[in-house]
Parts: C-alpha cells; sequence; structure tokens
C-alpha cells in the first residue's frame, strides 16, 4: 500500500505503479522458477564440485595456519558455491516463454525453419534424383516426426509444385550465364534404355566461367525420342532448345557428337547458318568404333569372347551357380553391354581373376556350360592386354574438368606405340 498519511489520503495513486510494481512480481517470479529448476537438475553435480572445492580451501588453509581462518574459509567457500551455482545456471538456462512461441511459430506455414527445412528437402529430392513421392513414404515419414516433431511434411502435389518453382528460378539463373558467355561449345549425343527401349536425345552446353576461370557444363535438354530418329526431328529439336535458353548461334563454336548420319545431318542444318562446318566427331566413340569392328572382324576372338559371355550370363541366372562363387571369391562376374567396348574389356579382366574359382563351380554344375580351356583362357589374358591402351586412352578421354580436344593426338601416338610394344605369344590374339 502507498505511504499513509492526512496529508496524502486523498491523492490518487498512479497508474504507472501498479504495473512496475507488476512487473516487478512476474520478474522475481520468473528468476524463482529458473533458480529452483537450475538448483534441482544440478544438486548432485553442484555439491560434489562444492565438497571438492571446500576440502582444497580447507587442506589450504591448515597449511597455512591465520588468525581470520574461519571467516577466510568462509569466503573462499562462498565464492566457490557462487562461481559453480553460476556456472551450472548458465548450463541449463531455461529458455524464455517468448523465445519458446517464437520457435514453435518458426515451424508454421511460412515460418523460417519451415522455409530452411522444406528447400533442403527439396535440394535432397533434386541431387539425388529421389522420386517425388519421397515424402510420402513411412519411412521417412517416420524419420521426420523424430527429427522435426513440430515439421508438417508437404505432400507429392506440393513438392511437385515447389520443384516446378525452383525449376523456374534456378533455370532464370542459368540463362542469365549463358547470356554473358562469349564461346559456346555443345554437345549431343542420341542413346537408349535397354530395358525400356526408349530412346533419348540429350545436348549439353560447354563453357568457360570467365570469373571464376573454371570448366562448366550444364545439361540444358533431354528428349524422349518417341518419333523418327529423322535429321528434320533433331534440328527441329535443336532451334527449340537454342531459342529456349538464348543461345545464339554464333557463339557457338563446335558441336561435338557421334558419327551417325541423322545427328550429323541435324547439325549441319542448324548451326552451319554461316558456311561453316561446326560438326566435330567424338573421338572417344570413333574409339568405341575401331575396337568394336576389330573384336567383330576376327572369328577366333569373338568366339572366345561369345563363351566368356555365355559363362557370365549362366552365373547371373542362376542362383546356385553365384552363391556358391561367392562363397569361393570376393569378386562380381561383369556382363559385357553391346554399345560399349570397354564392359568386354572388364568382363574378360573380371572372368580371368576369377577362372579358377569358375572352373570348380561348372564342374560340379550339371546344366551349365562348359569352362574355357587353359589355352583359350591364355588368349583372353592375351586380347586384354591389348585393349588395355584403348581402356586408359577412353578414360582419359572423359574428363569433365580439363579440356580433352588437346589431348586427341597425344593419345594417337600413345596408342601406336603401346600397340607396337605388346608381345603376344599366341598367334591368334
Amino acid at each position: 500500500m502507498p505511504t499513509t498519511g492526512s496529508d496524502h489520503e486523498d491523492d490518487p495513486i498512479p497508474e504507472t505503479h501498479y504495473a512496475d510494481l507488476a512487473n516487478e512480481i512476474v520478474s522475481k517470479a520468473n528468476n524463482m522458477q529458473t533458480t529452483l529448476i537450475n538448483v534441482s537438475r544440478s544438486s548432485s553435480s553442484s555439491s560434489f564440485n562444492l565438497k571438492n572445492v571446500d576440502s582444497d580451501n580447507d587442506s589450504a588453509i591448515r597449511s597455512k595456519p591465520s588468525c581470520s581462518s574461519g571467516s577466510s574459509s568462509s569466503s573462499l567457500g562462498s565464492a566457490a558455491s557462487a562461481s559453480a551455482y553460476s556456472l551450472n545456471s548458465q548450463k541449463l538456462k531455461q529458455p524464455k516463454i517468448v523465445e519458446s512461441l517464437s520457435d514453435i511459430r518458426s515451424y508454421e506455414q511460412g515460418g523460417s525453419k519451415t522455409i530452411a527445412i522444406t528447400d533442403a528437402l527439396i535440394y535432397m529430392l533434386a541431387k539425388d534424383n529421389l522420386p517425388l513421392s519421397t515424402t510420402e513414404k513411412p519411412g521417412f515419414v517416420h524419420f521426420m516426426r523424430k527429427a522435426a516433431p513440430m515439421y508438417k511434411v508437404p505432400s507429392r502435389k506440393i513438392v511437385t509444385k515447389l520443384v516446378q518453382s525452383k525449376y523456374e528460378v534456378l533455370s532464370s539463373l542459368v540463362k542469365s550465364k549463358l547470356s554473358n558467355i562469349e564461346y559456346i561449345t555443345i554437345t549431343a549425343d542420341i542413346w537408349t534404355d535397354i530395358i525400356n527401349t526408349t530412346s533419348f536425345l540429350g545436348m549439353t552446353a560447354h563453357f568457360l566461367n570467365n570469373s571464376k576461370l573454371d570448366l562448366e557444363s550444364i545439361t540444358i535438354g533431354v528428349l524422349e525420342l518417341a518419333d523418327n530418329h529423322t535429321s528434320d526431328h533433331i534440328s527441329e529439336w535443336f532451334e527449340k532448345q537454342l531459342n529456349e535458353w538464348g543461345i545464339q548461334k554464333d557463339k557457338v563454336v563446335n558441336v561435338v557428337t557421334d558419327s551417325g548420319s541423322n545427328i550429323k545431318s541435324a547439325v549441319k542444318k542448324t548451326f552451319n547458318t554461316s558456311g561453316v562446318d561446326k560438326h566435330l566427331p567424338c573421338f572417344a566413340h570413333t574409339l568405341n568404333l575401331v575396337t568394336q569392328r576389330s573384336l567383330n572382324d576376327l572369328e577366333d576372338v569373338q568366339n572366345i569372347i561369345s563363351k566368356i559371355k555365355g559363362i557370365v550370363t549362366f552365373f547371373k541366372h542362376s542362383v546356385n551357380a553365384s552363391d556358391e562363387l561367392r562363397k569361393l571369391c570376393d569378386y562380381k562376374l561383369k556382363q559385357s553391354v553391346p554399345t560399349r567396348w570397354n564392359s568386354v574389356y572388364y568382363m574378360i579382366d573380371r572372368f580371368v581373376l576369377c577362372s579358377t574359382h569358375i572352373a570348380s563351380v561348372l564342374i560340379n554344375s550339371r546344366q551349365g556350360p562348359s569352362m574355357l580351356s587353359a589355352m583359350e583362357i591364355d588368349i583372353a589374358k592375351e586380347i586384354n592386354c591389348m585393349l588395355k591402351p584403348f581402356e586408359v586412352a577412353t578414360k582419359e578421354l572423359r574428363g569433365e574438368q580439363y579440356i580433352t580436344g588437346s589431348k586427341v593426338i597425344p593419345l594417337i601416338h600413345y596408342l601406336i606405340k603401346k600397340c607396337e610394344q605388346v608381345n603376344l605369344i599366341n598367334p591368334i590374339a
């Protein structure tokens, strides 16, 4: 109550006085609650620390007698208690109500944490090529409930819209970057998905980033070739991609493709507007054709490759045979792919490495194919000795962080020199 007296009984009490008094009471109550929580949580650790501190202080005081030992011990003990208490109170500080409410609001729609988690989620789906339905799978939903219980996982429809909006933003940034590039090289290729028997046409732009002086590559389009692979159809798609990304034809220095007649004709129709032939055949693809034709034209070599391929196919289809081989060998057999000659090299290399274990499995298999003879295995080894330099050259041409065009002539001389140095014993090889 305010001061009472005859002179002040009728004076009105200011409203700010009650407000200040209420704030003081709330502040003291919060401080008291924090103190009680901290003391209850750290009572064991505080008592342990205080006992150690007090025992150390007592021993120090006993070793140095003084008339004021009682007061010194009391002051040191109180100082140690205050320091230990303040240290524990800093570690176990209870968040304020305002901070807790702010943290809860950050998980609402449009909140800071919701936006940050959603952006990271969209990045994960795009970077790892995950399906958009990942957010609806039970395992992922369970994980998010444990990791961020207050976060609402977006549905597939919302994720689809967010991915589209992100694509629009990033594509505008890429278009802005391409507009400032002076020289661009285009690569295009057609490949077929063997499982689904579907063909695709891809187009990639390569350029030098002037600000970072780094080579950059951006895939600007992939087309499913549902129609015929005619040069007119491919040329129309080339024109569409150039217009969509704002790439001027005079900035395109070269267009690198394989030696297919349809894609070469499409490049000529689209890019050779000034009479300059901008098509550049891919050296890696040419190397692939040379090796494939050499293997296919030699009947004896092709027979050995066919036998190895048949044995690998048997192990791929037979569960019992593959299990037996797994018990004997830590390596898996590799199958060749018709469009990649180096897959033949890897198939033969792995077969020769596991040939002893393969023979022990096939000898106990009634329905299995016949194992290669010792002479045929020696021929397979010599075949790989001839293919090894081509495999090294192919790997060198896969580089994305360095220019491979300047390596063509040195690699040709390397292949000629290595092939001349190979010492073959068997006349078939």
